[in-house]
């Protein structure tokens, strides 16, 4: 395989290296998808630290698997098209033995709940590796928390409003010049005279997101 040689200070070069291989049970092979220079190794490249001749660098993504939870069709669609490598159809404890085959039974690294109920923050947490973060990203209903588990494992719970105002001054000119198109979610249409059943919609779940058109455009 192809790889970063330091030669010596101020020289980085490229070169082959035996391919990676699984030496310990402890061990991963992981096919990179983005590398970056870590600001420690300058001291090396500098000659300010020694550093013997051979590869260099540690910082890397590999990082990647999404895997969604839904038995929505429409919504397992959306999320293939975001970027999902796997969807989950099952729920509760059918849904934990899933995640943990597919993740080698180590778990998610970080997983989101969205506006879910009890279950579902029950089932994210079940499927968090140990030290992960489970992200809320709206509000849950009916959650008590298993802080005993969350204590063994090291696993924390965050969330809170999305600060939107934040990024708009970033978002705006990519939505304006269409590289973002943030309309991807929103399924059914309506006028503010249709706005129950645009409620209805969401809760029977025949839309993913209901847009309510109250003023001209």
């Amino acid at each position: 395989m192809r790889a970063a040689l330091f030669v010596g200070p101020h020289h980085i070069d490229v070169g082959d290296r035996p391919d990676a291989a699984i030496a310990e049970p402890t061990d991963a092979v992981v096919r990179l998808v983005l590398a970056c220079v870590c600001g420690s190794d300058l001291w090396y490249y500098r000659g300010d630290s020694p550093f013997e001749p051979g590869p260099i660098g540690h910082e890397f993504i590999g990082a990647e698997r999404i895997i969604a939870l839904s038995r929505h069709a429409d919504r397992q669609a959306l999320a293939r098209e975001f970027g999902a490598t796997d969807v989950v159809d099952q729920r509760g404890d059918e849904a934990t033995a899933a995640d943990m085959e597919l993740t080698g039974g180590v778990g998610a690294d970080a997983t989101l709940e969205c506006v879910g109920t009890g279950l579902a923050m029950e089932t994210a947490l079940s499927i968090a590796r140990p030290g992960s973060m489970v992200g809320y990203v709206g509000v849950p209903h009916g959650v008590e928390l298993p802080i005993g588990e969350m204590f063994l494992r090291n696993k924390g719970v965050r969330g809170g409003s999305a600060p939107a105002r934040a990024y708009i001054p970033e978002l705006l000119e990519d939505v304006l010049e269409d590289r973002i198109n943030p309309g991807r979610v929103l399924d059914y249409a309506t006028d503010l005279d249709g706005i129950a059943d645009a409620y209805a919609a969401m809760d029977e779940r025949r839309a993913i997101k209901s847009l309510v058109r109250v003023g001209a455009l």
